[in-house]
């Protein structure tokens, strides 16, 4: 018997539970294919195979052999199991920390794109905070004119409305015009200024129109997108274009 682990069972081609006349077929079979006249192209290694198939039938036709040859390979069949459940349990383990770091890893692309959309978000709000005060400075700036007229009767110099209208904030120009003496165009420097004059002439019984032009207009204030609800969208895209 070889003193390195020989697996008999597997040199015949049976399982470890087969019959006395299981095994004895086997060998013959086994013999006549492994004998060294039917493999003339390599003699040696089939004189080989074919010695250890003569010792693997020498052993398990014997009793007594074969009940030793068993605890041995009961034996090892358990150290391949064991090592085979190690295996796994490596395998397992390992698969677990792979999971485990995927895990991890997606949470941190999460924080990030957490913490990334934060500061997209703080610009977004930031650049519309200067928008507006953009466009509350320009609109206070915003010049502004107002046509005053009265009735015949009631006959105001234009210095009386010049100096009520100046309560209210700076006159920037004065215009008369010949063709409507009953009439007195005032400028202001801003939009409110203008709408508080227009509301103590009103109540002083005068007719009072505010004159804007659309050149004034688009002189005083910013660009702004096609729709400013969705101006937000407009800075956010621009800000995603830069980075």
């Amino acid at each position: 018997m070889s003193q390195e682990f020989v697996d008999y069972y597997a040199i015949l081609g049976v399982e470890s539970s087969c019959s006395l006349k299981e095994l004895k077929r086997a060998y013959r079979d086994m013999a006549l294919r492994m004998h060294p006249d039917k493999n003339p192209d390599d003699p040696k290694g089939a004189a080989a195979r074919f010695a250890l198939v003569v010792e693997a039938n020498e052993v398990l036709s014997n009793d007594e052999l074969r009940a030793q040859y068993d605890v041995k390979y009961q034996a090892r069949a358990a150290l391949i199991k064991r090592d085979s459940e190690m295996s796994e349990s490596r395998k397992k383990m390992k698969l677990d920390l792979e999971r485990r770091e995927m895990e991890f890893q997606e949470k941190m692309r999460d924080a990030q794109r957490q913490r990334y959309d934060e500061t997209i978000q703080k610009k977004v709000q930031d650049e519309l905070k200067k928008f507006r005060m953009e466009i509350s400075e320009k609109s206070a700036k915003q010049i502004v004119s107002i046509a005053i007229r009265w009735k015949h009767s009631q006959n105001p110099s234009i210095a009386q409305i010049e100096a009520a209208a100046k309560k209210f904030g700076k006159i920037v120009n004065t215009s008369v015009s010949v063709e409507r003496p009953n009439q007195v165009v005032l400028t202001f420097q801003n939009r409110v200024e203008a709408k508080l004059a227009v509301q103590y002439f009103r109540g002083s019984r005068f007719m009072v129109r505010i004159l804007e032009t659309q050149d004034s207009l688009d002189s005083a204030l910013p660009p702004l997108p096609p729709n400013f609800d969705e101006y937000e969208s407009h800075i956010l895209n621009q800000l995603m274009s830069k980075s």
